[in-house]
């Protein structure tokens, strides 16, 4: 055996919790265009859109009560992304896209920053809710929540069976 020892990590850092909102560019077809340079207008186009988009929420968002509930409803009512409030909770390092990564874990983020960041997926209007926990903590909770998971469906399941007639037949 080889082995190339390149470093260790013991995942003690804190995770991040942050909402957003999601604008999508529309999606546009290389087909439905003649050339390159009309198909790369288009992209410019429903990209400029939602940046628009972004920005007229973001700004109707910070004209109103500027709060995390309050921004929570407008992920609900407008992203383009599904977690409820636009919440996610004990986000990893490198678990998201660069720039979202980058975001929530500049150094000098503290609770209720906003911001409005470009990715691959369109435009984020982000917004930091505070930590989470210890990731080294995380992993452990959820491979513990996994393991009570596994045995209760071993006590519980184990004892069902299934049997498949194929065709179905639907009375009439």
């Amino acid at each position: 055996y080889v082995l190339y020892y390149i470093s260790r990590d013991n995942n003690d850092y804190d995770t991040v919790n942050v909402r957003h909102i999601l604008i999508k560019p529309e999606e546009v077809v290389k087909a439905d265009y003649e050339d390159e340079e009309a198909y790369k207008t288009a992209q410019e186009e429903a990209l400029d859109k939602a940046k628009s988009e972004a920005e007229e929420l973001y700004s109707q968002w910070k004209n109103g009560d500027a709060s995390e509930a309050s921004f929570g409803k407008l992920a609900d009512e407008h992203s383009d992304d599904a977690p409820a409030g636009g919440l996610y909770e004990n986000v990893a390092k490198g678990q998201m896209v660069e720039e979202f990564n980058n975001w929530i874990y500049d150094s000098s983020r503290k609770p209720g920053d906003t911001e409005i960041v470009k990715t691959s997926f369109g435009y984020h209007i982000m917004y930091f809710v505070d930590k989470g926990m210890k990731f080294s903590n995380y992993l452990a909770d959820t491979d513990m929540k996994k393991e009570a998971y596994d045995k209760w469906v071993e006590t519980n399941v184990s004892d069902i069976t299934t049997e498949k007639k194929w065709p179905l037949k639907f009375a009439h």
